[in-house]
């Protein structure tokens, strides 16, 4: 369903609960990459669980130290009240740092990759106001009750994507019979409606430019659901 990329990156912004418009990323503080260190966005414009972020992709020669020195160089160690950073290293084999400056979020999460080459994403947004958080899922189909847990956008020229991870309580057969008809009586072309083996079964939807890939997997006492939806015909 996803790519290595969108992968590593569901990562990364799950740490990462901040935003902000894109249009404001333009006043944000400066966030330079390493010397020597290629960088590329990841997409045009991502959505995290409704707030916009500014995220980008890391390739760099050298240790993962040397990229971490780095920024600990750059931004102040602060106190122990309010530290200038944070460090992480729980989501093996990631280490991270993050930093809070002029109400923005600076993260930069990184890895070794083979011998002296670093990869990884350096992520910006505005921190949140907590009183208008956005709503997730909003539009997604599902059955009473659902959980979301992850609603990511990303913008491409020509393309418009966005992945959902969501679960409920309800069985994977019930959840399976809801989607099957949800699609098709709605006009829905099916392309695919297969179970892989007794936990999982897997769709393809489409209508026009636009197609869903669905995954439901049953788990212990629930159903997880996820969903990867692509349009073609956005510009």
């Amino acid at each position: 369903m996803q790519s290595v990329s969108q992968r590593c990156a569901g990562m990364l912004v799950a740490l990462v609960l901040a935003g902000t418009t894109a249009q404001a990323l333009a006043w944000t503080p400066k966030f330079p990459a390493p010397p020597r260190c290629t960088v590329g966005r990841l997409g045009d414009s991502m959505t995290f669980n409704g707030i916009d972020m500014e995220i980008r992709q890391l390739r760099c020669p050298g240790s993962v130290e040397d990229i971490l020195e780095f920024y600990r160089q750059r931004w102040p160690k602060g106190t122990e009240k309010e530290p200038g950073y944070t460090t992480s290293d729980e989501l093996t084999p990631w280490q991270i740092l993050t930093r809070v400056e002029h109400e923005h979020l600076m993260t930069v999460q990184v890895t070794a990759e083979g011998r002296d080459l670093v990869v990884g994403y350096l992520a910006m947004s505005k921190l949140p106001d907590p009183d208008d958080l956005p709503a997730i899922g909003r539009g997604f189909p599902a059955l009473h009750d659902s959980v979301v847990y992850n609603d990511i956008e990303s913008e491409d020229p020509g393309k418009k994507g966005r992945t959902l991870q969501l679960s409920n309580d309800k069985s994977k057969e019930s959840n399976v019979i809801f989607y099957r008809n949800w699609y098709k009586d709605r006009g829905w072309t099916v392309l695919m409606d297969k179970p892989l083996g007794d936990r999982m079964h897997t769709f393809t939807f489409k209508n026009g430019a636009e197609s869903v890939n669905l995954v439901v997997v049953q788990g212990e006492g629930k159903a997880v659901i996820t969903a990867q939806v692509v349009n073609e015909g956005w510009w």
